[in-house]
């Protein structure tokens, strides 16, 4: 080719191969983001969920099985229970899923009986 130094040759392939694996490794990092808050979502659902259960079934029932049953729920999900607590006017429940844990805390309209 005329004009075009030998040390020259390639420079566009080199060029286009560094772009295309920036692209790749910028798609990997907003993969890797995307999937992290969607396991943060998770767990905290599931812990407003079970909180919630407990909350709900201490009206309905009693207050007596109310963290069981909010365990049952968050088992069927496929996580673990750290803790559940009635306080005098709500549930707290502690859990962990896939390696994150969350805590949350509901509590009835009325006062817990």
């Amino acid at each position: 080719m005329r004009g075009v130094r030998d040390s020259d040759r390639g420079g566009g392939t080199v060029l286009a191969i560094a772009m295309v694996v920036a692209a790749t490794l910028t798609l990997g990092l907003v993969g890797y983001f995307l999937s992290t808050v969607r396991a943060s979502r998770e767990v905290i659902a599931i812990a407003e969920d079970a909180a919630l259960a407990a909350s709900q079934y201490s009206l309905d029932v009693g207050a007596d099985g109310a963290c069981r049953h909010a365990q049952s729920l968050v088992e069927s999900n496929g996580a673990r229970m750290v803790s559940c607590a009635r306080t005098v006017s709500e549930y707290r429940v502690l859990i962990e899923f896939e390696g994150r844990s969350a805590h949350a805390f509901a509590g009835p309209k009325k006062p817990l009986g």
